[in-house]
């Protein structure tokens, strides 16, 4: 999804290990313009 929020972010980031990096992801999702047909 290269016009999404995502897009310069790690792939790490959207798959923590721990509780915080979540609610740090579905930030970066809420406002995305592709959220769409990406989730």
């Amino acid at each position: 999804m290269s016009k999404g929020n995502c897009a310069d972010r790690p792939p790490s980031e959207f798959f923590p290990s721990d509780g915080v990096g979540v609610d740090r992801a579905r930030k970066v999702c809420a406002t995305c313009p592709v959220k769409e047909v990406c989730l």
